[in-house]
């Protein structure tokens, strides 16, 4: 009889991390290679819809789909180019201005009225 772990065993014996599962009317693999999938899901409502072959198959198919769902992902992304803007100069402020002894005790500014 065919379940869970019977296509789970077979996919570990094959060198596969990825686990198959069970939602609501579908099954899904996950963990291992599947993780970053996008598109994960059987469509059918028992296990025994599909042979162990079958799963298997599956497995195969949705991994091609996903890696070229991938490749295509990376080609449409666009390269970073380099910033045209010139490197910002750096800006002298009062504090690292030396002060002479004359200054030492002045104010910057007078209120005369």
């Amino acid at each position: 009889m065919l379940n869970l772990k019977a296509v789970n065993q077979e996919l570990e014996r094959l060198g596969h991390r990825a686990r198959l599962a069970k939602g609501d009317g579908y099954f899904y693999f996950w963990s291992g290679e599947a993780v970053d999938w996008l598109d994960r899901t059987v469509i059918v409502p028992k296990i025994s819809s599909l042979t162990l072959q079958q799963w298997v198959d599956e497995f195969q198919k949705l991994r091609r789909k996903n890696e070229q769902i991938q490749k295509q992902a990376a080609r449409k992304t666009p390269k970073r180019k380099p910033s045209r803007r010139p490197a910002s100069k750096a800006i002298s402020h009062a504090a690292d201005v030396p002060v002479t002894s004359s200054e030492a005790g002045a104010v910057p500014w007078e209120f005369r009225l």
